[in-house]
């Protein structure tokens, strides 16, 4: 199962031409904020296309949240979530862990990392059959330590934990930063039942931190470990 976030219409295309990757018939489901035709899209093994009009809110988290919502999670082995990143205030500094020149290569990197060509998407899978307790993999270089990004989300990931009673897992972990990745659909469904409503969910205003979409890109790392994965 693929799902794709489209805010940046114009970016899209880069995402549809890696699909030919994949092997295996995959059903994808888009989630977009503004009105786009795909009816003449023709992408090998695609089995079923799904479009869904979204609120520009939550950047990528929150489309994907409500789409679990409707889509049958346990029909599916795999899920690979990635969107038209573009961040326009990342920049080649000390507080980017990355060392990314911009968003544009952090998008590129993601892209090329977990979607680049039959082989690697065949790595990936060949991964999560030799290693039971692998449940999410993301791009080289974008699992971060939780210590070095904190920043202002740390009061938002704690009273996610005291929700999902999970403070014993403890505040110190990782989690996939930029928000793409390919994961088993048991770790999804658990991402799915994340106690979250859609009113709590900030309005867009460019925020580069301290939303609560941030702060559920870091609470991922713990749901992981929630389930006894890697």
């Amino acid at each position: 199962c693929v799902v794709i976030h489209v805010h940046y219409i114009e970016l899209l295309d880069q995402i549809i031409s890696k699909l030919s990757s994949l092997n295996e018939e995959f059903d994808l489901y888009i989630t977009t904020t503004k009105e786009i035709d795909l009816s003449e899209l023709q992408i090998s093994n695609c089995r079923n296309l799904e479009v869904y009009l979204v609120e520009n809110k939550g950047r990528d988290i929150l489309p994907f949240l409500t789409i679990l919502q409707q889509i049958p999670i346990d029909s599916y082995k795999y899920f690979l979530k990635i969107h038209t990143k573009l961040s326009p205030w990342i920049r080649d500094s000390d507080s980017n862990p990355m060392r990314m020149n911009s968003g544009s290569d952090w998008r590129n990197h993601f892209i090329e990392s977990l979607l680049g060509n039959k082989e690697i998407v065949k790595k990936v899978f060949q991964v999560f059959t030799d290693n039971p307790q692998v449940g999410l993999l993301t791009a080289k270089s974008c699992l971060l330590d939780i210590s070095e990004v904190y920043g202002s989300i740390k009061l938002t990931v704690v009273r996610l934990m005291k929700r999902s009673k999970m403070f014993r897992l403890g505040l110190e972990f990782s989690f996939p930063a930029g928000s793409m990745y390919w994961a088993r659909a048991s770790l999804i469904q658990s991402i799915a039942e994340i106690p979250v409503s859609y009113d709590e969910f900030e309005e867009e205003e460019l925020q580069d931190d301290g939303t609560l979409a941030h702060a559920i890109e870091r609470f991922i790392g713990l749901i992981v470990r929630k389930n006894k994965m890697i």
